[in-house]
């Protein structure tokens, strides 16, 4: 499967690992400072972009490149990049950037090996939340799973296709437990699709 045209509900984007190594973090304690010229940076690769009905069981995926003008699609082109953190952009409208969120992860994985161990028995994660409505920030930690109904990671990683996930699918931050396999927790921000439909999706 090939990205199209359309609206985004959420871009992610990895931090490598090179560019972390020269680069100050201070700068990255709640995310990229600047989210206009995010798509030009340096530090970061974009590998996936949801919408409202794709985020999960719909989300295409494959190894083409993948743009902010991209339907949903998670590319894995940069399968075997190195990073210890992410960085999400929430648009609710398919245009501004209501939140970002800065993940930072407790070892150093490939793209692929995240989403196997993920789905095997969830990421430790820090979160820094960032409302880029009025500046408010927010820290949560947990465990991010994807969801555990996320089967056949490596062969996803190695094809292409119409459903990433196997059943449900959560990109997003909460204290606790982040799966979209279950319940949706309390104080979730980010986009998924918990323990329904793809067109039954969640964000913010």
């Amino acid at each position: 499967m090939e990205p199209g045209n359309g609206q985004a509900a959420a871009e992610m984007y990895i931090r490598t690992t090179a560019a972390a190594a020269g680069v100050d973090e201070a700068a990255w304690v709640y995310g990229v400072p600047n989210v206009t010229d995010i798509s030009t940076s340096s530090e970061v690769l974009l590998f996936a972009v949801t919408s409202a009905s794709s985020c999960a069981e719909s989300l295409a995926y494959g190894p083409s490149s993948v743009t902010e003008a991209s339907s949903a699609y998670l590319s894995t082109e940069h399968r075997d990049m190195l990073h210890t953190r992410w960085w999400q952009v929430l648009k609710p409208d398919g245009i501004s950037a209501r939140a970002t969120i800065d993940w930072v992860f407790y070892d150093e994985k490939t793209l692929q090996e995240r989403f196997e161990a993920a789905a095997a028995s969830g990421e430790r994660v820090r979160w820094s939340i960032t409302d880029e409505a009025d500046g408010t920030r927010w820290s949560k930690s947990g465990t991010w799973w994807y969801s555990d109904g996320l089967w056949d990671v490596a062969s996803k990683f190695a094809g292409s296709g119409g459903s990433f996930s196997g059943d449900d699918g959560a990109w997003g931050a909460a204290s606790g437990t982040v799966n979209g396999n279950s319940n949706v927790p309390s104080d979730f921000w980010g986009h998924g699709n918990f323990n329904s439909g793809d067109s039954e999706y969640n964000a913010l």
